[in-house]
This record gives C-alpha cells, structure tokens and sequence, in this order.
C-alpha cells in the first residue's frame, strides 16, 4: 500500500518590500546583499535560500554533508533570481547545483557564510588562491575559503 504525505511547504512573501530588495539585487544597487540573498528566515520561522544566478535554468539545494538534494528552488524573475525553502528546519552546510545550457555544475553559495564571516576583514593577495582573514588582532591566512570536498 502507497501512502502519500503532503508536507506543508513555505514560501517566499513576495510583498512591496521583498520585490523592491529582488529589484536592488537584479541592478547590482542592493546596500545588504548579505541580509538579503542566501539562508534567511521567513516569517514562520522557516530557512529560505535566495540565490541570483542569472545564467542558470534551474537550482537545487544540496546538502554538503549527505550530497542530497533538499530542494529546488523556484525561480522568481526571469533575469536569475531564485528562492525557496531549503527543505531543511534549520541553517545547514549547502551548495547550489545549477543547470545552465544543459550541464549540471555546483557552486558554492558565497552567501551563506555570512554569519560566520561578518566580523572578519579580508585582504586578498597577488594569488586568487590566499587571503588573509583579520580580525582584532589575531591574522589567519587562509590557502581557500571552501573545502575543495
């Protein structure tokens, strides 16, 4: 016997406000990207990504650590703007997996290291690869800012 259970899905508000802010971030004006785009809570509480890809197609929400898919998320504007639930209760590690012109790539979602990196300062050198993180006085040089797992 098949049992189907509907789980209540959350979506984005899509208000004045929320529309004003996708309009900043669609003309590269938005004064908080980091407030705005990657793992944010709804209303109810609920994680939400928010992701601009303007060459993607379609984005997925994998789990980095089980490398499952926990969402897709829908695509809002038609310039590359996706947002969604995550399909997880609670911020977790994740990557986007984009299809863009019929190949699947991953990527790292910058914004969803904010929390973490909001009181660092970066000084990237001659080398794309090394950055120095300060913070107060302690230095950390750091090779890449993701695992290359």
């Amino acid at each position: 016997m098949f049992i189907r259970v509907r789980r209540k899905r959350s979506r984005p508000v899509r208000d004045e406000e929320f529309e004003r802010q996708v309009d900043a971030i669609l003309a590269g004006t938005h004064d908080n990207a980091f407030g705005f785009l990657g793992p944010q809570r709804d209303a109810a509480g609920m994680v939400q990504i928010r992701t601009f890809q303007p060459r993607a197609e379609r984005v997925w929400v994998i789990d980095t650590e089980s490398d499952l898919v926990t969402a897709e998320l829908p695509r809002l504007r038609p310039e590359g703007f996706f947002a969604g639930p995550a399909g997880q209760p609670d911020r977790f590690r994740y990557r986007l997996r984009c299809e863009t012109a019929g190949q699947i790539v991953d990527v790292e979602d910058p914004y969803r290291f904010a929390p973490i990196l909001a009181s660092w300062t970066f000084t990237c050198g001659r080398k794309a690869d090394i950055c120095v993180l300060t913070r107060n006085s302690a230095r950390i040089r750091v090779r890449s800012m993701v695992s290359p797992a």
